[in-house]
């Protein structure tokens, strides 16, 4: 059975591998791979991510892949590992571990806040200035989730394909007040800060409001 509050010993192992995969990460095939997304140093650092290019005992099955911590207020709950050679695999994780938002620290203090679908689109929006949060794949959306974001301005940031869209209206359909901003066909928030940068993205969801 999964479970979203991770046990203590689960804590301890995710706050290990952020370190040492944190440690990692300058220099690394993982930290090209970053920028080639048009992706800072200065967020990488926000979002501590981390490279497995020595894995922890266990974690061979994710060597060579970016790892992405989920962090919340009350330290790191789950980690995401991502393919950055083209792997069909593109995202892997432990066995069981719960679908879980990623970032929601921002939801601590946030009254206006992006969702978007995935966690390289929302990682991205932030880097333009927003606050955001990611829903980990389009399926995963979970109704209850709403109750989150009420009395919250909240604009859903959706990519251009028809899940994407789908995705964003299944997610606005709970959310009073909320709006949709859909990118280009065949875009998504990543690929439009690569191609018009981060100011695009930023102005996108102010003129939306």
């Amino acid at each position: 059975m999964t479970t979203l509050v991770p046990s203590p010993s689960t804590r301890r192992l995710l706050e290990k591998r952020l370190e040492a995969y944190e440690a990692q990460f300058s220099d690394s095939p993982a930290s090209t791979y970053w920028e080639s997304r048009g992706l800072t140093r200065a967020t990488a650092k926000a979002f501590r991510v981390g490279y497995v290019g020595d894995p922890l005992p266990g974690d061979d099955r994710f060597r060579g892949r970016l790892a992405i911590p989920y962090l919340t207020p009350s330290g790191v709950v789950g980690m995401k590992f991502r393919a950055i050679d083209g792997d069909d695999n593109r995202w892997m994780k432990d066995k069981g571990e719960a679908n879980l938002i990623f970032n929601t620290r921002v939801l601590v203090h946030a009254r206006k806040v992006v969702i978007t679908e995935g966690e390289m689109d929302c990682i991205s929006a932030v880097q333009a200035g927003l606050q955001a949060v990611g829903i980990p794949g389009a399926s995963n959306w979970r109704k209850e989730w709403s109750r989150i974001f009420y009395q919250r301005e909240v604009t859903v940031l959706a990519q251009g394909d028809d899940p994407g869209r789908e995705f964003a209206e299944r997610v606005i359909n709970g959310i009073d007040g909320g709006r949709i901003v859909y990118m280009p066909e065949g875009e998504d928030v990543n690929s439009m800060l690569q191609r018009e940068g981060e100011e695009w993205i930023y102005m996108a969801v102010v003129m939306a409001g």
